[in-house]
């Protein structure tokens, strides 16, 4: 074949071993040195790899969690044969960053399963034969389409040839390259309103800030200062503000946040270096903050300028109001007129209290929606769906010897396979489940819920994907497996509610050869049973692959944590600035109040009302906004290979309302308490 650089062939087999009475498995690779240069483990201990040393490399992460180092033996076991080895080293391949070995683990058991590298000379002296039954190919840089290298190998290999797997489409690298997608939208999605609201955060608090310069800003223009100098005065102030404040969080993020997510990841992934890059992304996003902040300071300055010092010295804006005429014929109390007076004097304020409330509550929302949709999800397929007690693999034995030998025990075998999906010209991979006579895997119809009969439908695709391929019931969709050149067409009998695994579920008539590769156990004897076959192994529980899965959740959960925690504390910092705010422009009028004679609590009333009608117009527009981001985030975030149902708790939805009337209520108690402490006389008096 032109196109190919270097073939190289190899000896790919499964050893058994006990190490401290416990079993565990090692996937071993032959090599020599021409096929070490494609496969290229990178060393972590011990000696270089050399086709002529007798021993074993071992995968590290397997060596760590079983106390192994260089100079320990080993004993391997393959089909009768023992033989004990010395440990020359340990590594780690590149193929294997996250490394399972069936669909039914969730995360990598590191305990339970391992990879090595063997010389070709050695395990032919272990095993008395060296039977090639992988090659690996480097292909020079011309691309070449997967169908054509498939045909192309098929002619040369004849019934030899089994499959094609790109690099790209191992499990550990695609496994990988979803979850960092996945954490690349949930990030990207949830900081458009986190960005959002760090910029009303900033443009409050630099506000606020400028409005306490009031006096200052009018001495200056009266002292003769020019418009310009002052601009560039608190334009630098914003600027050096924003400066110090984004290095703060860089390297708090840089050093903290970071850690805590890649310690995360470290649970599942495996890599030899763990290295942090501050992105461009970063960038763009400081010379915004900067910007940002820097404006809010020229923008509020400016409204300073704009009016005659003789104001500003004393520390009032000149503000025009069309007078009381339009409030006579009105039939409102008169805090409640202040009130709608107050909003229409100051828009930009009550647009922001509205906003700040409004994107409080999506992102607590999304948040802790996330949580809930995953932890729902979850308890429905171990639940609902997966109805088994153990679940193992099979190999080498047919389907007939199977049901005989397990034809009194509560068992359900399937053919569980990776595939690829067209209709239409729309392409999608996902599982192909063929499934036999039994009820340990559970799926429903996705509109009336009810429980389907794979034995009578024959043909059911999970509704995530039907969505993906523009799929109905009764159009006919094509698979192939990655295990065959050829291509299938099935008819669609059912579209199902399967959370888990995204892909097509089909009964065992419906294809031409089964062959079982998965074993569902329901009880304690069926397990027993499976335990004594030789073709069935690494047989782990449904707790097991619960607790994986959890461990899993839980690395999703831990990057949630930070996320609603820093949304609650940007939601107390706006709208306790924008309450602040609030007080310092309203300053001279509620001591005006005071002097002719309302009473702190009919005054306080007033900034109740309006914080009352600010929260239920955020409330309005909050919660539906709230849980259409919801379904959207979730929609974003999923992965291919699981649906993610968008949800949100009762009591969860509850707490995020009463933190934003708790929040709202925090900062009238903070300006009640500034009210009553005004000095009438400092408040009312001329500066001279």
């Amino acid at each position: 074949m032109p196109y190919v650089n270097q073939a190289e062939g190899s000896m790919f087999v499964k050893f058994n071993t006990k190490i401290d009475n416990e079993d565990s498995e090692l996937y071993i690779n032959s090599f020599t040195s021409s096929t070490k240069k494609l496969m290229n483990p990178l060393l972590r201990s011990g000696h270089p790899l050399k086709d002529d040393e007798e021993g074993i490399w071992i995968d590290e992460d397997y060596a760590k969690i079983h106390n192994l180092k260089e100079g320990d033996k080993i004993v391997l076991e393959f089909k009768g044969i023992k033989k004990k080895v010395k440990i020359l080293g340990t590594v780690l391949d590149a193929e294997n960053i996250y490394f399972i070995t069936s669909y039914a683990e969730t995360v990598p058991d590191h305990k339970r399963h391992g990879y090595a590298y063997i010389s070709e000379k050695y395990i032919n002296k272990i095993l008395g034969i060296v039977s090639y039954n992988q090659v690996r190919l480097d292909l020079l840089e011309k691309p070449v389409s997967k169908s054509k290298l498939e045909k192309d190998i098929k002619r040369i290999m004849g019934d030899s040839f089994s499959s094609v797997v790109m690099k790209e489409n191992k499990i550990s690298i695609t496994q990988v390259d979803e979850e960092i997608n996945q954490i690349h939208k949930m990030a990207m999605l949830f900081s458009i309103v986190f960005i959002l609201l760090s910029i009303l955060s900033i443009y409050t608090t630099m506000s606020r800030l400028i409005s306490n310069q009031m006096v200052q800003i009018g001495t200056l223009k009266s002292l003769g200062f020019y418009d310009r100098q002052i601009y560039f005065h608190y334009g630098a102030y914003g600027f050096l503000v924003a400066i110090i404040g984004s290095l703060v969080g860089v390297i708090f993020g840089y050093t903290v946040v970071a850690n805590i997510v890649m310690n995360i990841k470290k649970a599942t992934l495996t890599l030899p270096i763990w290295k942090k890059s501050f992105g461009i992304d970063s960038m763009i996003l400081i010379v915004l903050i900067v910007t940002v902040c820097t404006l809010a300071a020229i923008i509020t300055t400016r409204k300073v300028i704009k009016n005659n010092p003789s104001f500003t010295i004393k520390g009032m804006l000149d503000k025009k109001s069309s007078g009381p005429g339009i409030y006579k014929k009105s039939r409102l109390s008169y805090d409640w007129l202040w009130t709608l007076r107050s909003i229409r004097i100051h828009p930009i304020r009550t647009f922001m209290s509205i906003t700040a409330i409004v994107g409080s509550i999506v992102l607590m929302v999304a948040g802790l929606g996330v949580w809930d949709s995953l932890y729902s999800s979850y308890q429905d397929v171990y639940n609902n769906e997966f109805c088994y007690k153990y679940i193992g693999q099979v190999y080498g034995e047919s389907y007939n010897n199977l049901s005989r030998k397990f034809n009194s025990f509560d068992v359900q075998f399937a053919q569980s396979e990776t595939a690829d999906f067209s209709f239409h010209g729309i392409e999608k991979s996902g599982s192909l489940l063929v499934l036999d006579s039994g009820d340990k895997i559970r799926i429903f119809d996705a509109k009336s819920k009810k429980k389907i009969r794979i034995e009578k439908d024959e043909v059911a695709i999970a509704s995530q994907l039907a969505e993906q391929l523009d799929v109905k019931v009764g159009d006919k969709i094509a698979y192939k497996t990655k295990s065959s050149l050829n291509e299938h067409r099935v008819t669609v009998t059912a579209i199902v509610d399967a959370k888990m695994p995204q892909g097509i579920f089909i009964y065992k008539d419906k294809v031409k050869n089964f062959e079982p590769n998965t074993i569902y156990i329901g009880d304690s004897e069926a397990y027993e049973q499976a335990k004594k076959e030789e073709s069935i192994s690494n047989i782990i529980s449904i707790k097991k692959q619960q607790d994986n899965m959890k461990e899993m959740m839980d690395s999703v959960h831990s990057i949630m944590y930070i996320l609603i925690v820093a949304a609650f504390v940007l939601s107390v910092v706006i709208l306790y600035n924008l309450g602040i705010l609030s007080y310092l422009e309203r300053y001279r009028e509620y001591a005006t109040m005071k002097v002719i004679g309302f009473k702190h609590s009919e005054i306080m009333g007033m900034v109740f009302k309006e914080s009352v009608l600010n929260l239920l117009t955020g409330f309005v527009i909050g919660i539906p906004l709230s849980k259409q981001f919801l379904k959207l985030y979730i929609r974003v975030v999923s992965m291919d290979s699981m649906e993610w149902t968008p949800i949100i708790a009762k009591d969860h939805f509850l707490i995020v309302i009463f933190c934003v009337i708790g929040f709202s209520v925090l900062v009238n108690l903070v300006v009640s308490m500034r009210i009553r402490k005004i000095d009438m006389v400092e408040a009312l008096k001329s500066i001279e």
